[in-house]
């Protein structure tokens, strides 16, 4: 059929332009007039029907059927706007009727009344583009409605829930626009202060989940609480010196003094200088005492956060431990570090901050505000007029705290993870000559660390601003009506010193308690963080009544096991499989065929979706975890060598096994085994020499030796090896296979190989493709059978490892190499 570009096509939001087929119409959507058809609610007449006799086309200037809008789509224009479209005067146009379906007139039907509409600002429609609200691939005609269909029908609007005749569920969530207006403006100006409640019982959330560390340091808590309270109560006797001073000694006036029975003490007999000297010696002795309680307070308080702190360190190091490899494999190692080190100390706030500092202020303002009243109740009610705006001002900042706190702590966990991976990869970074770029990439990422930690120091100097001008004026209205008080006769001026004294300590815990805000944010987010950490489930943990396996003899079976990686393509598909005692099994394949991780089922790393892996005919699910991993032995493709001594990586090996921990006797004896006592004896301090950070200081072939000694220390009846010859010179390849030999030795034992040395002293091979077995058997009969191994033998190996020049001219065919190769 002949295509022609639409008139109009493109508006001025438009996509590319559409061809549309003669005979057909766009359906409306082109120029001003659909535009402003849509801007206000409205919907385009659908094209004419096509006449019998062959195609029709819509003119650029013809009009189309248009029904009469309802009374409900005559909405309030804006400020500002023109009004294209004004209802009921086109309805003479209309050859329809109010609320036909389009296209019912044709067939003479009646049809159900239309929906309504959508509001003026939900939606422009442009034919040929996305909508403005659109998501990405949702055209025109298929938006989704608020029942989450996508209706063809109503081309240009999101199609309103509730309409039986599509076959939508009634919709009865909608509320009406007084409702509406009134939960937005409620979010808009409550939101804050529902916000700050979330975050305060976010708080308590983590109090609660921390109440088992927080329990053995109750003691040592309440003594702190009750220095707190002997700081408070000196801190409430420390103004009335002054009064003493000011009343007594300066204006010879009788002082209510706070203690019963002498509310009016007459302190006239005594010389001025005698009460003077009396009153500075009160006010040493009360500081003397403040600091003492405030010393008793901090440290006990310090020391319980410590204790608190190592407690969770110990409790999340080992947490960490126990989470799978899936989790490891997708968290970032450097964040991990942060939550581990830096995350936990701000928990110390937690302890020192919200549950004795917060206490011993509350304590303050109560016994002030208690005083005060006593004092003078009319200015207690102005000072304590503004209490409600401050908390107010710090219910509004501190959700713009905790969002501050949560980016700075996230840009933090980014910045220390990039560290770490390219500390850990310097030799990939100096090879690659990319010290320049990893500069550049640190550089940008402290400068986003820089800028969330400046915008949390602004919001807390904004918050500390508005406290202190709030916190002003209330001083200053009491200083106002109490300077009134004292020219009318009915307040001493000492009374008001020591009033304003006690107002001065009344908003002093207020703004403590504003700059305690961005620390407690802070503490919230590092301890959601850890609390993240805490509550991942270890996928893999001992099912109910597994058993312990003393003895072992390494059969190891597979039935119909299927395995794949969260959400992705099977990796192992149905694999069955029955490995005798002491066999040694050979797997092969192309990369990506399963091998490793067929590997990684037998200690449990993962387990299958479906299917089931057998010891000894017990389900590995039934068995202990640490009695089953007690029992196997892994050699991975890169040994992991620890930065102490020698001796001591070797002797890692046997710190999960039962018996007493290995002499110096059996290390070196190990060592021999494994080919690496002559080079140990070489280093500086032999055995007690301290390598390197993953051993750096060592080659790759050491770094194997070493791991099989500590592999042969472990003295495991099931040995898994993973490439255990990779990337290492044929010198080092010969010693390592001498101690492979050694080692495998009276052992089941599963290697993941692609060298031919390693393949020729296996009992079975498995070739591997897709994650199913594809073939088994001897290296001999394999290559005779001429099939997936065969091909991958001489394609892979021959060249590689013969090094003929007759293995190196590849026949044409497999049967012909066969054929070259016998």
């Amino acid at each position: 059929m002949e295509r022609r570009r639409a008139p109009n096509a493109r508006g001025r939001r438009a996509g590319p332009p559409q061809a549309v087929e003669l005979g057909r119409s766009t359906g409306g959507g082109h120029g001003v007039r659909a535009r402003r058809v849509s801007r206000h609610g409205g919907t385009r007449s659908p094209a004419r029907a096509r006449a019998p006799g062959g195609a029709t086309r819509r003119l650029r200037g013809e009009r189309g059927a248009r029904s009469p809008a309802p009374a409900h789509a005559r909405v309030p224009r804006r400020f500002g706007s023109r009004r294209h479209w004004r209802g009921r005067r086109r309805s003479h146009h209309s050859g329809r009727e109010p609320g036909a379906v389009p296209g019912a007139r044709a067939a003479g039907l009646p049809g159900p009344p239309a929906p309504r509409p959508p509001p003026w600002r939900a939606l422009a429609v442009r034919d040929g583009g996305l909508d403005r609200r659109a998501g990405p691939g949702e055209r025109h005609g298929m938006l989704p409605g608020r029942c989450g269909h996508r209706c063809p029908a109503d081309r240009g609007r999101r199609c309103p829930g509730g309409d039986p005749a599509r076959g939508h569920p009634p919709d009865d969530r909608r509320q009406p626009a007084g409702e509406a207006r009134m939960s937005r403006r409620f979010r808009l100006e409550m939101g804050p202060l529902v916000e700050s409640g979330r975050q305060a019982l976010a708080l308590a959330r983590l109090l609660v989940r921390f109440r088992a560390y927080l329990r053995p340091q109750v003691p040592r808590l309440l003594l702190a609480f009750l220095g707190g309270i002997g700081f408070a109560a000196v801190t409430l006797l420390e103004p009335w010196p002054l009064q003493v001073v000011f009343d007594a000694v300066l204006l010879k006036r009788k002082v209510k003094l706070p203690i019963p029975g002498f509310h009016h003490v007459s302190l006239s007999q005594f010389e001025p200088l005698t009460l003077l000297a009396a009153a500075v010696l009160t006010m040493l002795v009360l500081a003397l005492l403040r600091g003492q309680f405030y010393y008793v307070q901090n440290v006990l308080a310090a020391t319980s956060g410590q204790d608190v702190v190592m407690e969770i360190r110990r409790e999340l190091f080992a947490h960490l431990q126990r989470l799978p490899l899936s989790f490891h494999r997708r968290a970032r190692s450097g964040d991990l570090l942060m939550r581990l080190t830096g995350d936990i100390l701000l928990l110390r706030e937690m302890v020192v901050t919200a549950l004795v500092n917060l206490m011993s202020h509350s304590v303050v303002v109560v016994g002030m505000l208690v005083v005060m009243a006593s004092m003078e109740v009319s200015l207690t009610l102005v000072a304590v007029g503004l209490v409600p705006v401050l908390f107010v001002i710090l219910s509004v900042f501190r959700v713009r705290l905790v969002e501050a706190a949560h980016r700075q702590r996230k840009r933090e966990g980014v910045l220390a993870s990039t560290a770490h991976e390219v500390l850990l990869g310097i030799h990939l970074v100096q090879a690659n000559t990319a010290e320049r770029h990893e500069n550049q990439r640190f550089r940008d990422l402290n400068k986003r660390s820089l800028r969330a930690s400046l915008q949390s120091a602004r919001l807390e100097a904004q918050l500390n601003r508005l406290v202190l001008f709030t916190i002003a004026v209330g001083v200053s209205a009491v200083l106002w009506l109490g300077t009134r008080r004292v020219l009318e006769g009915t307040l001493s001026p000492g009374q008001l010193l020591v009033f304003v004294a006690y107002l001065n300590g009344f908003y002093r815990p207020l703004r403590t308690l504003s700059r305690m805000t961005e620390r407690m944010a802070k503490t919230a987010a590092c301890g959601q963080r850890v609390l993240d950490v805490l509550e991942q489930e270890p996928e893999i943990c001992d099912a109910p009544g597994a058993v312990s396996l003393p003895h072992v003899q390494g059969r190891i079976t597979l039935r119909d096991v299927w395995f794949s990686y969260q959400d992705g393509p099977p990796v192992l598909r149905g694999i069955d499989l029955d490995i005798l005692p002491r066999e040694n099994v050979a797997l092969v394949g192309p990369t990506g065929s399963g091998k490793s991780t067929l590997l990684a089922l037998i200690p449990r790393f993962y387990d299958p979706q479906e299917g089931e892996v057998l010891l000894d005919g017990v389900p590995l699910r039934s068995i202990q975890l640490q009695s089953l991993r007690r029992r196997t032995s892994l050699l991975a493709q890169e040994a992991m060598i620890l930065g102490v001594t020698v001796r001591e990586n070797i002797a890692y090996g046997a710190l999960g096994r039962d018996g007493p921990p290995p002499g110096s006797d059996e290390i070196e004896l190990a060592a021999r085994a494994a080919r690496a006592h002559e080079f140990i004896l070489r280093l500086p301090q032999g055995y007690d020499t301290v390598v390197g950070e993953r051993g750096a200081t060592l080659s790759g072939g050491q770094r194997q030796r070493i791991a099989i000694a500590r592999a042969l220390l472990r003295q495991a009846p099931v040995l898994l090896l993973d490439e255990p010859m990779t990337g290492l010179d044929p010198i080092s390849e010969r010693d390592v296979l001498d101690a492979i030999e050694t080692l495998s030795a009276g052992r089941t034992t599963l290697v993941v190989a692609h060298h031919l040395n390693t393949v020729l002293h296996a009992d079975r091979i498995l070739f591997l493709r897709e994650g199913r077995i594809v073939e088994q058997g001897t290296h001999e009969g394999l290559l005779a059978r001429g099939g997936s191994y065969a091909e991958f033998f001489f394609t892979q190996w021959r060249n590689r490892d013969a090094g003929s020049a007759e293995a190196a001219r590849s026949p044409s065919s497999t049967s012909d190499r066969l054929e070259n190769s016998r």
